[in-house]
């Protein structure tokens, strides 16, 4: 799906029209010229930004911007750049230019020819989305750099969104502001409407001529903060506006926004009339359905033959960005992207009388929330429901592994759009419980009297935890036996037999085998050995100490639930000295317990271990609880204890 703008400091977009463009010098552009307290923590500053939209009617809209940037640090040098994000057929990059200025705001040069890339977005087939961009550096700090960019859009569908801090696609986290503007105008004939965002003030309206309304934004003044760790994004947290227009042109098809109900009425009548698979891949995949009973084992097995006889790439030519090839396209190729991918499967299911919903998503890991009160473009992916007599499933067509049922974290708990015949409807994907994202290990162990270990590893991974090893399935022994090695938090040790053979399947849950050497696992002081039961499953991270209160929500990847058994094989002429207590732990972000049991008949100790991490979104004000919380896990699992040696 296309989108258009441009990045400045790992994001911000910059244009607009002057007669001063590149002057020999520019003395409003010193360095010295910033006031000391925007100079704070910051990387850069943005010394001014200027950002307008033209809306004359329904086909189409310019979007020009003038960005003038100050970069402190060696840190900003490879995030201060501009990119325009363009449609090749549907939009025309009139102007972009990039000029760089000394510390006293002189003119060291202007971007030539060369710098300037400009190349398809997207590597795979077919794609109209294209890049162009550059970037200029001076080795000499603090230096200027100066972007101006000028598009001309046949469409209103994507109307640009402000972020003075942001740009439209990223952030420098450290940037300040000295003064930003935003400008809107506005034919009175066209619908066009706002919403601000995160204390963005409303704007100052007025007349710019007949018939033409000015929308006007101003921020001055903005210094840079230090971000904090494991916050919510960026974009979630900075002000901006966001634009729509409620009747708008796309490829030259019409369609209003109004409210999610119409928007999502026009995209689902995209799809019409191409749902016709050929009756031999019917015949295929129906043959998948011999003894199937319930609507979920026939969903299963539908879904498993598209992920056998499909894959995914990114095909987008004109309305395509939004509209599905036929279901034939993909029955013949063997390959499409979302849409078509998706509208494949909806199409199968179609034929199974099978009700089937596809879904407009936000996706990736972290992404920002849809404004849920702003129907609008706010989505770049598509995915499917299925609804059942009392659940729903859901369906990642792209993915060639996850089990149908189960979305990932690029997807999972986040609102979508349906798609239906009566309109859009908002729903949410499901929400992550602990229960659900397992890693089960179990450890045979048998250890010498000095200290060594032999050791036998069986790990399962379900739900999440799955999904976390999900790229190994495309990689060779060599980097799958890499990434092991990282995991394994010892000293001293030989990776034996590692067998992978669950990836090769691609199926859930993942299951990894492979036996560890360990030239040191017990430390011996003496007579005695230490022994820390707990052998890969240690936690580690705990949130810092503040010095000032925090501000944003605290936020780990996904609940879930770790699970530990180990066996140790103790050396004969060793006993356990003194048996650690068992430790349970209970709060409402999760809870833990773990215990040491020695077998005098058999001589084995065993420890058992399981943390389960309900929440993994907590509020500032919580901050300091939840700290308290792991820092007593991961007392709890550094625990040792003390065998002596019979003398």
């Amino acid at each position: 799906m296309r989108k258009s703008y441009t990045l400045f400091v790992v994001a911000l977009v910059l244009v607009s029209i002057t007669n001063a463009w590149a002057q020999p010098e520019k003395p409003e552009y010193a360095a010295s010229r910033i006031p000391a307290s925007l100079k704070e923590n910051a990387n850069a500053v943005v010394r001014l930004s200027e950002h307008s939209v033209t809306l004359d009617d329904i086909r189409g809209h310019t979007y020009t911007r003038r960005d003038v940037v100050t970069v402190l640090t060696e840190k900003a040098k490879e995030k201060i750049f501009s990119i325009v994000f363009y449609n090749a057929r549907m939009s025309k990059v009139k102007t972009f230019k990039a000029a760089l200025y000394d510390a006293e705001g002189k003119l060291i040069r202007r971007a030539k020819p060369e710098e300037i890339m400009d190349r398809s977005m997207i590597a795979d087939l077919y794609d109209e989305s294209r890049i162009r961009a550059t970037r200029l550096v001076y080795d000499k700090l603090p230096y200027t750099v100066e972007f101006e960019v000028e598009e001309e859009e046949k469409q209103t569908f994507h109307l640009p969104a402000w972020h003075p801090t942001l740009g439209s696609a990223g952030a420098e986290e450290e940037l300040a502001v000295e003064q930003a503007t935003f400008t809107v105008d506005v034919n009175e004939n066209v619908p066009f409407r706002f919403t601000c965002v995160n204390g963005m003030r409303q704007p100052e309206k007025s007349k710019l001529s007949e018939g033409v309304l000015r929308y006007s934004w101003r921020v001055d003044t903005l210094h840079a903060t230090t971000p904090e760790k494991r916050a919510p994004s960026r974009v979630e947290q900075a002000p901006g506006v966001m634009l729509m227009s409620e009747d708008f042109i796309y490829d030259g098809v019409k369609g209003r926004t109004a409210s999610w109900k119409e928007l999502g009425k026009w995209v689902f009548d995209l799809s019409k009339g191409r749902d016709s698979v050929p009756k031999p891949v019917l015949e295929r995949a129906f043959d998948r359905l011999k003894g199937k009973n319930t609507t979920r084992e026939k969903v299963e097995a539908i879904y498993k033959f598209v992920q056998g006889s499909t894959r995914y790439i990114s095909v987008q030519l004109g309305i395509g960005g939004f509209q599905p090839f036929p279901a034939t396209y993909v029955a013949e190729k063997g390959y499409g992207d979302c849409k078509a991918l998706t509208n494949y499967t909806y199409s199968l299911l179609k034929a199974a009388n099978i009700k089937a919903v596809p879904a407009l998503v936000r996706a990736g890991a972290g992404a920002p929330p849809i404004v849920k009160d702003f129907s609008a473009t706010q989505f770049n992916h598509i995915i499917l429901s299925v609804p059942l007599e009392k659940d729903t499933m859901w369906l990642e067509c792209t993915s060639q592994s996850l089990p149908a049922g189960h979305l990932s974290d690029f997807t999972g708990d986040r609102d979508v759009l349906l798609l239906t015949e009566e309109g859009g409807k908002i729903a949410h994907t499901p929400i992550p419980v602990a229960e659900d994202n397992i890693r089960a290990q179990n450890i045979n162990i048998q250890l010498d009297a000095s200290g060594a270990a032999i050791a036998q590893v069986n790990t399962i991974y379900e739900g999440y935890d799955a999904d976390e090893t999900d790229h190994l399935v495309s990689k060779s022994p060599l980097d799958r036996e890499k990434w092991l090695r990282e995991q394994i938090k010892l000293g001293g040790f030989e990776l034996v037999e590692p067998d992978f053979r669950s990836f090769e399947t691609k199926q859930y849950p993942r299951k990894l085998a492979f036996k560890l050497a360990i030239s040191q696992y017990a430390n011996k002081a003496g007579s005695r050995l230490l022994l820390q039961p707990n052998v890969l499953s240690r936690w580690s991270y705990v949130p810092e100490n503040l010095t000032q209160p925090r501000k944003s929500e605290l936020r780990l990847p996904y609940p879930g639930t770790e699970v530990d058994t180990v066996t140790f094989v103790l050396p004969a002429s060793f006993r356990v000295e003194t048996l650690p207590a068992e430790i349970s732990i209970d709060k409402p972000y999760g809870s833990y317990k773990s215990t040491v049991k020695f077998d005098e008949a058999t001589h084995k100790l065993f420890y058992t271990r399981k943390f389960i991490l309900r929440k993994h979104r907590i509020p500032a004000a919580e901050y300091e609880t939840f700290q308290k919380f792991l820092k007593e896990v991961k007392k709890a699992d550094n625990q040792q204890l003390v065998m002596t040696g019979n003398t």
